[in-house]
């Protein structure tokens, strides 16, 4: 509402709110001057100076018309002379019934000012809606270069995790290779023994069909597969919830179908802690 009322667009309501509001808070008041100067300057860049040939022009056709209006006040004042001379000699038109005053046509240098004052006014709020345009364009360039940023940040937060995680000599990295029939798959496991968390790596994997899933699990010895979560293709590290004490003989992927099952029906991968 401020670049409105900068620019002279706000209803007589809408301007006594802003005006209240300016008084009132010092920081309003500060927005306010500061848009006014950037209009400012918005205008002094596309202010463009009259040619000199324009005022010559005007000056020329001013003068023009007040030769003509006082050869028509000529004119008038001899029309009336007459009428009156003609209403004195005769004695049927005593009363002077329909008798009008003479018009002067009235065209002087205070008019073509209203005219070229109307038109600067006319220039001045077209100029003021463009540049309302302008700034609502730069303020939606700004949101989405903020989004943007935002955008970022997150996945630098995200890049640092992994780094932090790939780094931390705490994490043991389990490769997990695919069997004879799927050679190609491959993933990491990042497995911290000493507080039992686990982080899984699988972005170098092909999506798996829509009412497929891919499954982790983790091997101990003399007991079944343990789930540890499904999963689809990752971009990044995913901190896996589920928690398993003791010793792992090994972590193990299989392809199950969407929603995951309680023990693995195709494995695909497997890697030796």
């Amino acid at each position: 509402m401020l670049e409105l009322y900068a620019s002279g667009l706000l209803s007589p309501e809408e301007i006594g709110e802003v005006e209240e509001m300016v008084a009132k808070y010092p920081e309003v008041k500060d927005e306010l001057m500061a848009i006014e100067e950037s209009l400012a300057v918005h205008a002094s860049q596309f202010y463009k100076a009259p040619k000199p040939a324009l005022l010559d022009s005007i000056m020329a056709r001013i003068e023009e018309e007040e030769e003509k209006e006082q050869v028509e006040v000529q004119d008038q004042t001899q029309v009336q002379d007459q009428t009156q001379t003609q209403a004195e000699e005769s004695t049927t038109i005593g009363d002077f019934q329909g008798k009008k005053e003479p018009k002067v046509r009235k065209f002087n240098l205070l008019s073509l000012m209203a005219v070229a004052a109307t038109l600067l006014l006319l220039i001045s709020v077209i100029s003021n809606v463009v540049l309302y345009q302008q700034l609502s364009e730069t303020e939606q360039a700004l949101a989405s270069l903020q989004d943007q940023q935002d955008t970022n940040v997150k996945e630098f937060e995200a890049l640092r995790t992994n780094y932090n995680i790939v780094t931390d000599t705490a994490y043991k990295p389990v490769h997990i290779h695919g069997l004879p029939s799927h050679e190609n798959a491959f993933a990491t496991v990042y497995w911290n023994p000493i507080n039992q968390a686990i982080y899984l790596d699988a972005s170098f994997m092909d999506a798996p069909d829509a009412d497929k899933t891919y499954q982790l699990w983790a091997i101990k010895a003399g007991q079944d597969p343990i789930s540890l979560g499904v999963f689809d293709t990752l971009d990044s590290l995913q901190d896996v919830a589920a928690k398993i004490g003791g010793d792992v003989a090994a972590f193990a992927v299989s392809l199950e179908p969407k929603g995951g099952s309680e023990q693995p029906t195709d494995v695909w991968m497997v890697g030796n802690v």
